[in-house]
């Protein structure tokens, strides 16, 4: 529940009140040893401390923390996401190669499993990487692409998506 608390916050854009409830989170699932629990608050708090450069380093470490729980579980779809979370956080960074490897990553193990918000969501994240890198052309390649991606998908999960 404090984990959905969590990401609610960080949805509505209410930073501070999201940072101690996934704090929170992750110390009940950290002392209750629930793995999967606790790799999604790491992968939650490094999204949310990324947003400031102030948090970038405790952001690395807590999705460095994510990334090997979840490839310990063999969770595809949190191995994914953590690579983008890498990648977004390398191209804050200003650590252009490593960002377009993280993307890449993660937009393949998203192909592999069809999930084409994911793949989206990487082609926006490589649209912004050639933005930083001054590349309007490329930009434009990949959020057209993304835009294409989220453009045939339906509005809302359907009964069946959400089972």
């Amino acid at each position: 529940a404090l984990l959905n608390l969590c990401i609610f916050y960080l949805q509505t854009g209410d930073h501070a009140a999201a940072l101690p409830a996934g704090r929170e989170a992750q110390q009940v699932a950290a002392a209750a040893a629930i793995r999967s629990t606790h790799a999604w608050t790491c992968s939650t708090l490094g999204e949310l401390l990324m947003a400031d450069a102030a948090g970038w380093e405790e952001a690395g470490a807590q999705l460095a923390a994510a990334l090997r729980l979840f490839q310990e579980a063999g969770q595809r779809e949190g191995v994914c996401i953590v690579q983008h979370h890498l990648g977004d956080l390398a191209r804050r960074r200003g650590q252009s190669d490593e960002a377009a490897a993280l993307f890449a990553a993660s937009y393949a193990a998203a192909s592999a499993g069809d999930d084409r918000r994911m793949m989206a969501r990487c082609r926006i994240g490589e649209g912004q990487l050639a933005l930083a890198r001054g590349d309007g052309e490329t930009a434009r390649r990949c959020l057209a692409a993304a835009q294409a991606l989220l453009a045939a998908l339906p509005a809302f999960l359907s009964a069946a998506a959400l089972a």
